[in-house]
């Protein structure tokens, strides 16, 4: 599973986790991102056969509902 988010969101959240201020967060992100992203050694990214599940939009709940409804649907029986 890899969660993602709209960088917006993502800067939001972030902000109010810490008491700062919106646009530095998402400043501070947005640089972060692309230094994990581009590193030559275990560049951030998802695996090639992870669920990449959006989290923008949903709160803590929704995302634990959802990760929960992919798992049931991965443990179910194949019918076949």
């Amino acid at each position: 599973m890899f969660l993602t988010a709209d960088p917006v969101e993502r800067a939001r959240r972030r902000a109010a986790e810490l008491g700062e201020d919106p646009g530095a967060v998402l400043d501070e992100q947005r640089l972060r991102d692309e230094r994990d992203s581009s590193r030559e050694q275990s560049p951030l990214r998802p695996a090639r056969d992870a669920v990449v599940l959006d989290t923008t939009g949903l709160d803590v709940r929704e995302v634990v509902a959802r990760i929960a409804s992919l798992a049931r649907a991965r443990a179910a029986p194949q019918q076949g």
